[in-house]
C-alpha cells in the first residue's frame, strides 16, 4: 500500500470508526499480500488496495510498538491506544506474526467502556462472588469469547464499590481502569513471559484481589491455588469450553504426585467456573451464550473424589437453589425464544446429543 502523511492502515481504522459504531467491529486484518478487512456483526469485509509488510510496519512505529520485540520475537502480543483527531480513544489488542507471504497482523478492537454484566447478558448475581473474602473464580471459553471482558466487568463492580487493592497480571494490557473506590495496579508481562513469578511477587504485595490473565503452566495453576488459600480472592481464565473441561485442564497441569493434594484444595477454594461462547442472534447482536457452576458441597465432593462427570447432573439438579446453569439449558432458551435456530444452537453446544 502507498504511504501517505497518514498511514493507510491507520486512516482505514478512523474513516471506519468515524462510519461505524465501534461496537458492531470486533476485528481488523491486516496480512502482507492480501485486502485489509474487517469484521464487522461478525461478518468480513474486505477493503480495496493489497496490504505489505511495510504498511503493517510503518503502522506498528505509528502506534509506539517496540519494533525490536515486534521484528524479533514472533509470534507477539502487544496492546495499544489509538488517539482519534476527536479527542476520542481506541483499544486494541493486537496479534503479529508472518505467513510465507510476509507479515500477518491481527487487531481486536476492545471496547471503549467497561460494560455491565447485564449488558453483556450474564446473570447480575455474578456480582456477589466478588463480595468474598478469598477463593478462586474461572472464567473460560475459546479464545475471542469475551473472557477478559467479563472480567473487566466484575473488577470495574468492585471498584466502584469497594475499597479494596487489586492487582492484575495480564498479557498484555487490554482494559485500563480509572481508579474510583479502589487501588488497581495493572501488570504486563513481558513477551514470552510467564505470569508465574509475577503472580509470586504479588503475594507479598497483601492485594485483597489478583487478576491473572491466563492459567497456562503447571507453576501458574499451583500458585493460583495457592493464593486462594492464603486469604485472596482470585480471578483467571481458561480455554475450555465446559466446567468439567475445566476442572480436568487443572487436574492435567498439576503433577501427578501432587493431584490428591490439589484436587482437595480446588474442592475448598473454588467459588464458581464461568463458562462463555459468543455468537450472533436474528437481530445481529453479538450474544453471550454460558455456563454457570456455583460450588457447593455436593460439587465440592465431586472434585475431592475425582468425579467430574457427576458436577453437570448436580448443576442441572440445583439451578434454582444454587444459580448454576448449564450451557444446554440457556441455549434451548434461546432457541425457545427465537433468538436462535435449533442447527445454531447444536453448533454451540459442547453436548449438541442431549440437546436435541
Amino acid at each position: 500500500m502507498d504511504n501517505g502523511s497518514r498511514h493507510q492502515l491507520r486512516t482505514l481504522i478512523e474513516d471506519t470508526v468515524d462510519t461505524a459504531n465501534t461496537e458492531d467491529i470486533s476485528d481488523y486484518y491486516f496480512a502482507s499480500g492480501s485486502p485489509p478487512s474487517m469484521v464487522k456483526r461478525s461478518s468480513l469485509y474486505k477493503f480495496d488496495g493489497v496490504v505489505d509488510d511495510a504498511s503493517i510496519l510503518n503502522f506498528l512505529r505509528d502506534m509506539d510498538i517496540d519494533m525490536d520485540k515486534t521484528v524479533n520475537g514472533l509470534p507477539y502480543d502487544f496492546a495499544f491506544t489509538l488517539d482519534l483527531d476527536n479527542s476520542r480513544q481506541l483499544r486494541f489488542r493486537g496479534n503479529l506474526d508472518r505467513r510465507w507471504q510476509g507479515l500477518d497482523l491481527t487487531l481486536r478492537l476492545l471496547p471503549d467502556r467497561i460494560r455491565t454484566l447485564k449488558e453483556l447478558g450474564l446473570p447480575e448475581y455474578l456480582y456477589e462472588l466478588m463480595n468474598l473474602r478469598q477463593g478462586l473464580v474461572l472464567v473460560c471459553g475459546p479464545t475471542g469469547s469475551g473472557k477478559s471482558t467479563t472480567m473487566a466487568s466484575l473488577v470495574e463492580y468492585v471498584n466502584q464499590t469497594s475499597k479494596k487493592k487489586i492487582v492484575s497480571i495480564e498479557d498484555p494490557i487490554e482494559c485500563i481502569f480509572e481508579e474510583k473506590e479502589s487501588i488497581i495496579s495493572q501488570r504486563q508481562i513481558l513477551p514470552g513471559g510467564s505470569f508465574h513469578p509475577h503472580l509470586r511477587a504479588a503475594l507479598r504485595q497483601h492485594p485483597n484481589i489478583i487478576i491473572v490473565g491466563e492459567v497456562r503452566d503447571a507453576d501458574t495453576a499451583s500458585v493460583l491455588v495457592q493464593a486462594a488459600e492464603t486469604g485472596h480472592l482470585v480471578i483467571s481464565t481458561l480455554h475450555t469450553a465446559s466446567t468439567e473441561q475445566t476442572l480436568m485442564r487443572i487436574r492435567e497441569l498439576i503433577l501427578n504426585d501432587m493431584k490428591d493434594n490439589i484436587l482437595t484444595a480446588l474442592s475448598n477454594i473454588l467459588k464458581a467456573v464461568i463458562v462463555q461462547k459468543l455468537f450472533t442472534d436474528y437481530k445481529h447482536r453479538v450474544v453471550a451464550a454460558y455456563e454457570i457452576c456455583m460450588v457447593d458441597t455436593a460439587i465440592q465432593q465431586a472434585i475431592r473424589s475425582d468425579k467430574f462427570h457427576q458436577i453437570l447432573n448436580y448443576m442441572q439438579y440445583k439451578r434454582h437453589i444454587t444459580g448454576s446453569v448449564t450451557m444446554n439449558e440457556i441455549l434451548k432458551e434461546f432457541v425457545d425464544k427465537g433468538h436462535i435456530t435449533l442447527e445454531e444452537a447444536l453448533r454451540l453446544s459442547y453436548d449438541p446429543e442431549n440437546l436435541k
